[in-house]
């Protein structure tokens, strides 16, 4: 196997472990960046980055505010009865 075909497979390992990182991140199988990039053998940066790339980090954000303003809107409710 000559250099090329080495370095093309490693590039295309890796991409599958980024791949695989990011929908462990969205099925909920890990809890945080931190666990996905641990889990596939990536740095915290490499998936941040392609967090961020993806644009997952301002659907989590969103789907966050939602969560925080229905537990409050609960709360509100419950201080009214």
């Amino acid at each position: 196997m000559d250099m090329f075909e080495e370095k093309h497979k490693l590039l295309d390992a890796r991409q599958a472990a980024i791949e695989a990182a990011i929908l462990d991140l969205e099925s909920g199988e890990v809890k945080d960046v931190s666990a996905a990039a641990r889990a596939h053998q990536l740095s915290e940066e490499t998936v941040w980055k392609h967090v961020i790339d993806l644009g997952l980090h301002l659907r989590w954000s969103a789907e966050n505010n939602d969560k925080i303003q229905r537990e409050r809107e609960q709360r509100d409710a419950m201080k009214k009865e």
